[in-house]
Order: C-alpha cells, then sequence, then structure tokens
C-alpha cells in the first residue's frame, strides 16, 4: 500500500491499515480538511444543510458541474473493501439509504468531514458500540455525500449529509473507529439542570432579575408534580411554565378536551388526580419532565386557568407577563407531530441520512452547531399571536422538536449535544455581545435602553408591535389580549399607561402606524379602529419627527360600569421625541422662549422661515395650547361610548381625487394614492391642492369610498411630509361624525385658506 501525496503540502500521510489507499487522508483529520483547498472552494453548496433550505440561505441546490468533480462509485465498491473501517462503514450506511428508498444503481461520492466543535461525544452511536475499541479522541464530523444517478444518458445529483463519529489514537490523529453518530435519544436531564444551575448563578441581571417591578399573580393555581393535582401555594415557589397548544392531538377524546372548569376545581385538587392516562400526552410528558428536572410545580394555561370563570380567566390574562416572565423556565414544544412533547422519553430522530440542521463551512470544513432561531423559525409556535408574549417575556427557554432540544437563555443558547453546558456562557464564545444565536426576548428591547441615562423610547415599543402584528390568532377578538403580557411590562417600564394596545404617554405618535391593512381584524369593532390592532397584516412606524397639535382625552370605563372622561397622561413632543417629552407646562414654556428666536443660531434663516410658517397658519402649536378642552356635546357623547379618543382640533370637508403627482416611487398596483383638494372660484383654476394622502388598499378603497362625496380631514399632529411616504389601509371612525379614511399631509397654508373649524371629535 502506497499514500496518495497530497495536492497541496505534496506530503505523504502515514499509512493507517484500517484504512485503503483511498482513504488513508482520513487518519489525520488537522491535515486532509485544510489542504487541496482548491477542492474546498469547488462546493459551496455544501454550505447549506442539504436538502433543507433554511430561513435567509441561499438554495441547497447544487450546480451540477461541482458535484461532477466528486469521484462516485456504487454501494458494491465500497462494501467491497470490508478491511478498511470508513469504506465499510459507509457501505453499509449506502446500502440502507438505497433500500429506503427502493432505487438501484446508485452512485455515492463524498467529498471532506466537517468537523463539529462543542460536540458532546457521549451521545447516542448509530448501532452498538464495540466495547474493545480503545481511543482517547472522539470527533463529531458532518460529511457532505452526492448520490448520482442516470437516466435517459444524463445524470441527476441529490445531496445529503452523513454524521460520524470518528476516535483517534492521538487527538486528531491515527484514525480506530469510525461509527454512525445521531444526538440522544432522550433529553439529557442532568446537563439541563446543570445549565438552569449555570444560568442562576452565572448569568446576572438579564437572566434573573424581572425587567420591571412585579410579584406573583394572586389566585394563581399550579400543578404540583409530586401530588399530580392542582394546587394554590400560600407563598411565592419556583415553577416551570408549559405554553400548552389546544390543538395538540391527546390520547383520548376526554383527554384533550380535559381543562379547569369551576365545575372540576375540587376534583382535580384532589392528590393523583391528574395521572398520565387522563391527560393529552403533551401535558403527561411536562409533569414528567419537570420530575426528571427535580421540579416540584408547573403551569400550563389549560389547568392553571379556570376555562369557564370570565373573572378568574380575566385576571390570570391579564397577569400573563407576570406568570411567564417569573417563570424559572418555559417549555416550549416547536413541533405538533408526534402528538407528546418530543423528549421526556424519545427524540424521534430522523434517518442517519438526515440534512444536518447546522451550518456547513466549506473553506475551513467546520461544521457549527445546530441553531435554535432556524428550528424556531420554520416551527408553527412561532406564528401563533398568543405565543409572541412566551417568547417574548420568557427569561429562559427549553425548545423541543422532533429530533433536538435547544436551551435559550438571553445570554446565548446551547443544543441538546452541547459539550459546553458546564461553562459559563460568557467565557465559552457564546455570549450575547458576540451576537451568538439567542433569543430575542423582551430584554433586547429593553434592557439595552436608558444605561446612560435617557429615557425608555418609543423605539422599544414599536419593535414589539412590528413582530406582533404578523402573528396568527384562532379569534380576533383575542387580539390585544394575547399582546398584553408583553404591553404590561412595556407600559411598566415606560412609566406609561397602555389604551387597545397604544402606549398613553406616547399616544400621538402611537396612532402613526402603518402598514398592509385591508381589513379589519376585529370583526365585532371591540377594538377601536384607530388601533393597530383592529387591523390584519404587519404594521410599522415610520415616523421619527412629529409634533403635537392637539390634546387628547380618553373615554374610560370603571369597574361599577360609569364612563368617565379624562385627560390622556401623555407628554408633548415637538420634532425631537427622543430628547425632549415635555409636560403641558414645559410644552408652553419652550414655545414662549423660542418661538420668536432662530432656531439652532441666529444665522438659522431657515429655522426663522419655519417658525413664520407655523406662526400664520390657522392651526399652530401656540393655538392648540388654548384648545385643551372639549366641549359639553362631545363629552356627554363620549360619556355613552367607553374606549373613546376626544380631542378638539381643526376640520374641514375636501374631496378625494386621484393622485396626478408623481411619486417619488411607483406605487404598487394595488393601492392608490389620493390628493386632498378644495374648489372654489378665488382659487388659481378654480382648486386648490390642500395635501395628499398616504396610499391606500385600492380593493378597500372600491368598497368603501364614494369619491362623488366629500370626507372629514382632521388634523392630527405634526410631521415631516417626505416621511408620510409608506402605506397605510382602513379607516378611522368617527362617533356620529362619518369616516376618516386616511393619514394624510397637509399643507400648513393651504389648510388655513380651506377656512377649517374648530371642533371636538369623538374617535372610536
Amino acid at each position: 500500500m502506497s499514500a496518495q501525496l497530497c495536492r497541496s503540502c505534496n506530503k505523504a500521510p502515514s499509512l493507517n491499515p484500517s484504512l485503503c489507499n483511498s482513504c488513508q487522508p482520513w487518519n489525520n483529520l488537522t491535515h486532509f480538511p485544510l489542504c487541496d483547498r482548491g477542492d474546498s472552494l469547488a462546493f459551496r453548496h455544501f454550505y447549506y444543510t442539504g436538502e433543507v433550505q433554511q430561513p435567509g440561505r441561499a438554495p441547497a441546490t447544487a450546480p451540477i458541474d461541482d458535484l461532477e468533480g466528486l469521484a462516485y462509485q456504487s454501494v458494491d465498491a465500497y462494501q467491497s473493501r470490508p478491511r478498511c473501517i470508513l469504506c465499510r462503514v459507509l457501505g453499509h450506511l449506502f446500502g440502507e439509504y438505497e433500500k429506503e428508498s427502493a432505487a438501484s444503481n446508485l452512485q455515492f461520492g463524498f467529498w471532506k468531514p466537517a468537523t463539529l466543535r462543542y460536540a458532546d461525544s457521549g451521545s447516542k452511536h448509530h448501532g452498538q458500540p464495540d466495547e474493545n475499541d480503545l481511543y482517547s479522541t472522539t470527533e463529531i464530523c458532518i460529511l457532505p455525500v452526492a448520490i448520482r444517478t442516470r437516466n435517459n444518458g444524463e445524470y441527476a445529483y441529490k445531496t445529503i449529509v452523513l454524521k460520524l463519529a470518528l476516535g483517534f489514537a492521538d487527538s486528531q490523529f491515527g484514525l480506530q473507529v469510525v461509527k454512525p453518530w445521531t444526538p440522544r435519544p432522550t433529553l439529557p436531564f442532568a446537563k439541563i439542570t446543570r445549565w438552569l444551575a449555570n444560568c442562576t448563578a452565572n448569568h446576572g441581571d438579564r437572566c434573573n432579575d424581572y425587567a420591571a417591578s412585579m410579584a406573583h399573580p394572586p389566585g394563581l393555581w399550579l400543578i404540583d408534580t409530586l401530588t399530580r393535582c392542582i394546587v394554590m401555594p400560600t407563598n411565592p415557589v419556583p415553577y416551570i411554565a408549559l405554553p400548552y397548544c389546544w390543538a395538540s392531538p391527546g390520547t383520548t377524546p376526554q383527554s384533550q378536551s380535559l381543562q379547569l372548569l369551576l365545575s372540576n376545581v375540587s376534583q382535580l385538587s384532589q392528590p393523583q388526580s391528574l395521572t398520565p392516562n387522563v391527560l393529552p400526552l403533551v401535558l403527561a410528558d411536562a409533569i414528567q419532565l419537570c420530575q426528571d428536572l427535580s421540579h416540584r410545580y408547573l403551569w400550563i394555561d389549560a389547568l392553571c386557568i379556570i376555562q369557564d370563570d370570565p373573572a378568574s380567566k380575566g385576571s390570570q390574562i391579564a397577569a400573563m407577563d407576570r406568570i411567564y416572565h417569573m417563570a424559572l423556565l418555559t417549555i416550549v414544544a416547536l413541533s405538533s407531530t408526534p402528538p407528546g412533547l418530543p423528549g421526556p422519553f424519545f427524540l424521534t430522530h430522523s434517518s442517519p441520512f438526515s440534512p444536518w440542521p447546522g451550518f456547513l463551512d466549506a473553506i475551513l470544513a467546520s461544521a457549527s452547531t445546530p441553531e435554535a432561531s432556524w428550528a424556531v423559525a420554520s416551527s408553527r409556535w412561532d406564528t401563533r399571536g398568543w405565543t409572541f408574549q412566551e417568547r417574548k417575556l420568557s427569561r429562559r427557554m427549553l425548545l423541543v422538536d422532533a429530533t433536538e432540544s435547544y436551551l435559550c437563555c438571553a445570554r446565548g443558547t446551547f443544543w441538546e449535544s452541547d459539550s459546553r453546558v458546564e461553562l459559563d456562557i460568557e467565557t465559552a464564545g457564546r455570549s450575547t455581545e458576540d451576537g451568538e444565536d439567542k433569543m430575542d426576548t423582551i430584554e433586547e428591547g429593553l434592557y439595552n435602553l436608558g444605561e446612560e441615562g435617557g429615557e425608555e423610547t418609543f423605539g422599544a415599543y414599536a419593535w414589539l408591535v412590528e413582530g406582533y402584528s404578523v402573528r396568527q390568532l384562532s379569534f380576533r377578538s383575542d387580539v390585544v389580549n394575547a399582546f398584553m403580557g408583553v404591553g404590561n411590562i412595556l407600559a411598566a417600564r415606560m412609566g406609561s399607561g397602555m389604551l387597545w394596545g397604544v402606549l398613553e404617554r406616547w399616544l400621538m405618535m402611537g396612532l402613526l402606524w402603518r402598514g398592509r391593512c385591508a381589513k379589519g381584524r376585529d370583526g365585532d369593532g371591540v377594538v377601536p379602529s384607530r388601533s393597530w390592532a383592529a387591523w390584519e397584516g404587519k404594521v410599522d412606524y415610520g415616523l421619527s419627527e412629529v409634533g403635537s397639535l392637539v390634546k387628547f382625552w380618553y373615554a374610560g370605563k370603571r369597574q361599577d360600569g360609569s364612563v368617565v372622561v379624562g385627560r390622556v397622561e401623555e407628554g408633548r413632543v415637538w420634532f425631537s421625541p427622543w430628547q425632549d417629552f415635555w409636560d403641558d407646562v414645559e410644552f408652553e414654556e419652550h414655545f414662549a422662549k423660542t418661538w420668536n428666536r432662530h432656531w439652532e443660531n441666529p444665522g438659522d434663516v431657515h429655522g426663522t422661515m419655519v417658525n413664520d410658517t407655523w406662526d400664520r397658519c390657522y392651526h399652530n402649536p401656540r393655538d392648540c395650547l388654548q384648545r385643551v378642552d372639549i366641549s359639553d356635546e362631545a363629552r356627554a357623547k363620549a360619556q355613552t361610548v367607553p374606549g373613546v379618543l376626544v380631542f378638539t382640533t381643526t376640520i374641514t370637508m375636501l374631496t378625494l381625487r386621484h393622485t396626478t403627482r408623481k411619486q417619488g416611487n411607483e406605487l404598487p398596483k394595488d393601492v392608490v394614492c389620493f390628493d386632498m383638494v378644495h374648489f372654489g372660484r378665488s382659487f388659481l383654476g378654480g382648486e386648490l391642492f390642500v395635501g395628499q394622502t398616504m396610499p391606500i388598499d385600492r380593493e378597500w378603497v372600491a368598497k368603501t369610498l364614494d369619491l362623488s362625496h366629500k370626507y372629514r380631514l382632521m388634523v392630527l399632529g405634526a410631521g415631516v411630509a417626505n416621511e408620510v411616504r409608506e402605506r397605510t389601509y382602513g379607516s378611522w371612525k368617527g362617533c356620529g361624525g362619518g369616516q376618516f379614511p386616511a393619514i394624510g399631509v397637509v399643507n400648513l397654508l393651504a389648510w388655513t385658506q380651506v377656512k377649517p373649524v374648530w371642533e371636538s371629535v369623538v374617535l372610536g
């Protein structure tokens, strides 16, 4: 036997009698993957995970020219070299693949092994290990494989990956053992326990402190996994939370429908009332998992919220922020199949030929560990409205799908076969600052704010709303409740109340959302039309510079059913929302000092012109300070419709006409933009262009607007016109005053020319 010379270093590797001639390079894992770099550049398709295209990754389909460069052999050829420890294993695996695929005459070619860092070599080996194998080092490797078939004279290719455990006599030299490798068949309970202990002891504020001051909610039911019944502890106890998917299949129709009701509270409070035979599999598995992790108490919404008691259920839904945020750990079942929670008893791993859920680097011949973000992004769990608060509020999560489990906290993520769980994650190279695969909990939007003494900003709220708005809900009426948990913590941190999903302190800015909202989300009209929560589709907040021009009042409903109209505790802004946030007195003092002076410096001619333009506008900041009160008629109307906003502003009637003005970017075909015009003999050409709407959904316009009629337009605030260019759909409903079709912008002086009137508006 003679070893082939390496084409890069021109050296012959040391001979290994357990390998055939073509497999000799595998004897030195340090040398082999890094040599022949020309080959590494030719197979960039192995950057990706076989046949599975991960979110944000390039397609996994490889150019045929690349795959043709591999050396292909039949199953018989590999099996003809049984003395080679590598060919023997590959021949066995390729033979299994051929049987599973019911194909024949397949040819297999493989490239170099990609070493998997931080893999726990104690994971399960596929098949029975040989107790006589003695080797000092085990390396877990991912091997890219191409399968070639011939049909009508043309080759077709398919890519898979194999997962191998390689045993070496000395570090990565002297290959002695080759075995198929798959992660553990059961969840590593001891490892999860060590991770929890390490996170609690070493991860500091991000993982252990609460994002806001809070106490355990009163009336909190928990499952005592020791006595297998529900209990209501008199003192706070550590517990694990499980978000239960109500659609999960159960073992029997009875267990599927089991939930806590007024009629069975007493029964389910009896010891041993929650035995596995009466529970859906996912709940039975969760109880077993808590016991395996040596944690006694478990919270599951189906069995810890009295489903037919409106008062109790309402108070628990309002406390979701505390329930998830105060839980020691949240267990998430990412996979909808099998019916149980994958992991406590087994992981339903697919065949050894399944794609690798991590990332393959063909240049460095290395493999990354699986990423929780990929598993989450492809799960149904991450699309549901109610799970948004679970993801954002949980300080720690155990994510489990059909093949892997992931341990996630604010500091980073481990996967089930990670060898670094015993280490502090900061020293293991997976810190938050390194941008590694961590879950974006609410801390990502809050803990980094205010570190230099500034206020919490509207940006944190906007970030959360944008992420939530794309979630799916089985019942549209749940839209506010499902956001309430996140909203409560955010409002507490930002010193604000919450009005139908909109921050009270930032109310005017919160009303200026934009997005694809062709149809209403809340069919029953429970959510006011002014809120983003009343509309379907993704929303975002694009206006960065705004100014306050009205003062809001709100019709709030008391516990006794009476309605009180009071002033909204909103801060005032004037084109500097992140730095200057004033109460009414400070807002008035600002204009008293600066209105008649040049802005920035005495030479600021532009600032003087802006001030002069606002001074000539009929609705200017100084005038609005004198128009704070609302009319008695508007107040009386608001007291009959709780939840409405009331404010005094300027209003006029204008005609909407399809715009003839050129847009900065061509509008999509499914939207239309309108000019707002006023007709009169005193205007040049008989008409005055007053302003323009944001783009509106064309289908909604066809169903809703009658362009032969005039529409009421009102002033809501001041903004920068060139920022109002993104689409918004839908309309706001006025109580007794018709609809306000869309948000738009008007010219200050043109608005004055149409002679608007001051009027108190009641806005639903």
